[in-house]
């Protein structure tokens, strides 16, 4: 008569040794496998910086080359209709960048400084290029898409 065994599962044995075995084996904890993550090669800052821009969405694209046209900065609202993007979109834009950067051991706020700012009681953000996004502007140029290509616009 089969020996039935029942943790975490069910299987039957045909005598007391293999029932003891299969008792061990189903009541040890399952190993998953990890699907390994492939750390990006950076020789130097400029490596590091071209893998980047190659990763990040066309929509950080077209954010950080338009950005890097306004070295003294620009206000969130005006940039926005520069640029086709709702200043509520800005957020998921720049965190998905700022993920990848990091990934890439990069500074994201070398790229992008924002900011709130305060005139004459009216409270606004405001958004300029940073010191790595006007080096590395020439990177950004030409591989963007249109606006309606990228999905940006209103």
């Amino acid at each position: 008569m089969p020996i039935k065994v029942f943790p975490n599962g069910y299987a039957e044995a045909d005598t007391a040794e293999e029932a003891a075995a299969l008792l061990r084996l189903m009541s040890q904890p399952t190993v998953t496998a990890k699907t390994a993550t492939v750390a990006p090669v950076i020789r130097n800052e400029d490596d590091a910086v071209t893998q980047f821009v190659s990763a990040i969405n066309d929509n950080s694209r077209k954010f950080l080359a338009a950005l890097s046209k306004h070295p003294n900065g620009v206000k969130a609202e005006q940039f926005g209709e520069e640029t086709g993007f709702t200043t509520d979109k800005f957020g998921g834009i720049l965190g998905g960048a700022s993920k990848l950067a990091k990934k890439y051991n990069l500074d994201f706020g070398t790229f992008v400084v924002s900011e709130m700012r305060n005139e004459k009681s009216m409270r606004f953000r405001f958004l300029m290029p940073g010191p790595m996004l006007i080096k590395h502007a020439l990177k950004l140029a030409g591989k963007t898409l249109p606006i309606s290509a990228a999905g940006g616009a209103r």
